[in-house]
């Protein structure tokens, strides 16, 4: 995907690498892309979702000052186990901060669920889509692919509705399917998995 049109003026770089050069848009990126993540693991755990928007914070505060040092070097580690432990170190700190005596809840598990690691992935793919929707909303290709992958209308209905021909649709949505994976594989690679 290299030297094709990108769907951002963002560097080309993964998400990771824009991140650890402390790249202001990269950090909104990769809050809005692993926030609701975050905030779901507070609220299963127990936390008063009034705390947990501020247990939130600490995380986040964590996991860039952390930043540089995460690696997947290890089978088996990802980029959502190593914030899942941040996050767990982060309300078992709450909960020992409220009292130091009681049991930590039950609903906190030592490791991340493995299931959610699809649930990352289309949240990666759900930020890249309204990313190019910013960027590309005007463009008709864009449209006939988002039309038809992500509102659901058939290639008849979308061909009508943007003055194409069926088959003009159908080689848009496989032409920004394919750019989309390319963009989740070049901007998410080092942290899906």
């Amino acid at each position: 995907m290299a030297g094709t049109d990108s769907a951002s003026d963002d560097t080309n770089s993964s998400l990771l690498s824009r991140v650890r050069i402390r790249e202001e848009n990269a950090w909104i990126e990769l809050v809005n892309w692993i926030g609701p993540f975050v905030m779901r693991w507070c609220i299963r755990a127990g936390v008063d979702p009034s705390q947990a928007e501020d247990i939130a914070q600490e995380i986040f505060v964590r996991i860039w000052n952390s930043m540089p040092n995460f690696r997947r070097n290890e089978i088996g580690q990802s980029f959502r186990g190593w914030v899942y432990t941040i996050t767990r170190n982060c309300i078992v700190d709450y909960y020992r901060s409220r009292d130091s005596a009681g049991p930590l809840p039950d609903q906190l598990p030592d490791r991340s669920d493995p299931s959610e690691a699809d649930d990352l992935r289309r949240e990666a793919i759900q930020l890249l889509v309204r990313k190019c929707v910013s960027i590309h909303g005007a463009d008709v290709g864009f449209r006939a692919f988002h039309r038809t992958a992500v509102d659901g209308l058939t290639s008849k209905q979308a061909a009508d509705e943007l003055g194409l021909s069926h088959e003009a649709v159908r080689k848009h949505k496989a032409r920004w399917s394919r750019r989309l994976r390319d963009l989740l594989e070049e901007r998410f690679c080092e942290l899906l998995g």
